[in-house]
């Protein structure tokens, strides 16, 4: 199973950047040289740590492009991007990946978490057109704590910090980062907020739904029952296209 599951990955590194290149990466991630990898799809060296779930982020932005708006999902999505949300950032992966497709659009990399965050500024910075922000997603301006600090670097969740914990970060919704960045329309909203989501759709979201032209979410009923049902009942007055890639679900405004 395991020597199956090495001939895969291996697969994966070699249809998406050719036999010997795609040979030097899936080296370099099974011998763990992470420190600096160059790919096809970024234009500087992404850095990923050791002993952490970088490597299954870099698999999901890289090598499976769950983020690749162009496939052909058999309808047009829009092209001329100028502004993108990227909503639970992680290491900035997808931002790099952003970047690197949308050279013009500016885009604003939203994560809470310490660790996380330093390197997403670290990937980042080589892009000027990318804004870190240190933050959480939420449904409206708060401080929030990660309740699970122990889980895996892309599994954190946030809730309201109620008995005042030291170590809290800001939150803000989307309506406020359309006005702190003088947002008219967002043209990508990326949302990966391990549950977060709920909030961020169940309360006050008529206020910029109807200004975002293409929305990828990643659901996660699992960690938070309700999620879908609140983003399906948030959504259902707005004309949307739906479509599928990987573990996200993309909303394309028809």
């Amino acid at each position: 199973m395991r020597n199956r599951v090495r001939f895969y990955e291996l697969g994966l590194c070699v249809k998406s950047y050719g036999f010997w290149k795609g040979l030097v990466l899936f080296i370099k991630l099974k011998l763990k040289k992470t420190q600096s990898i160059n790919v096809a799809d970024a234009r500087y060296p992404i850095s990923l740590r050791n002993g952490s779930s970088d490597q299954l982020v870099f698999k999901q932005v890289f090598l499976l492009k769950e983020y690749d708006l162009n496939q052909d999902f058999g309808m047009p999505i829009p092209s001329d991007i100028k502004v993108i949300i990227d909503a639970g950032a992680n290491i900035g992966l997808a931002s790099v990946y952003f970047a690197n497709r949308y050279p013009n659009a500016k885009i604003i990399a939203i994560e809470p978490e310490n660790g996380n965050f330093a390197q997403l500024k670290k990937n980042t910075a080589p892009y000027k057109n990318v804004v870190p922000l240190q933050a959480a997603l939420w449904h409206e301006k708060d401080e929030l704590i990660i309740n699970n600090p122990d889980s895996s670097d892309w599994g954190f969740m946030v809730e309201q910090n109620t008995s005042k914990k030291a170590g809290a970060v800001p939150a803000l919704s989307v309506a406020d980062l359309m006005e702190q960045y003088n947002i008219k329309s967002i043209d990508l909203l990326k949302i990966d907020i391990e549950g977060a989501e709920k909030e961020v759709f169940e309360f006050g979201a008529e206020k910029w739904l109807p200004h975002a032209k293409t929305i990828v979410v990643e659901l996660h009923d699992r960690m938070k029952p309700g999620c879908s049902r609140v983003f399906f009942e948030a959504i259902k007055k707005e004309n949307f296209a739906l479509l599928v890639s990987g573990e996200n679900l993309i909303c394309v405004r028809a």
